[in-house]
């Protein structure tokens, strides 16, 4: 950065281009380690149904410490319950539709 003395009286610091004042500030707020997990484990989970619930939790702590702390991370947050939802509902059409399938197959066999 360089200072701007053409002017007596006036001393100005020039800012990177496209940076801005908010954008300086906003890099000091600090990220939301469990909107982080939340998103991780909305992403890539491990174990389906007891990540994408984790997720869910992890996803609604980490919103209700974003609005009262003023962190960063609101969008991690909501992608993690997002989908942790998502996971939810494909594992259990997953585990219908498995069930329903081996209901058929099974059930048409004749053991006589």
């Amino acid at each position: 950065m360089t200072t701007n003395n053409d002017k007596p009286g006036r001393s100005e610091v020039s800012k990177p281009f496209g940076e801005t004042s908010s954008e300086r500030r906003s890099e000091s707020v600090r990220w939301n380690a469990i909107a982080i997990a939340s998103f991780v484990l909305g992403v890539l989970p491990v174990v389906p149904v007891i990540g994408s619930v984790t997720a869910n939790g992890l996803g609604i702590k980490a919103r209700g410490q974003i609005e009262s702390g003023g962190e960063r991370g609101a969008k991690l947050a909501n992608w993690g319950i997002g989908l942790g939802v998502v996971w939810v509902v494909v594992t259990f059409a997953y585990v219908a539709l498995v069930l329903y399938v081996s209901d058929r197959f099974v059930g048409s066999i004749d053991l006589r």
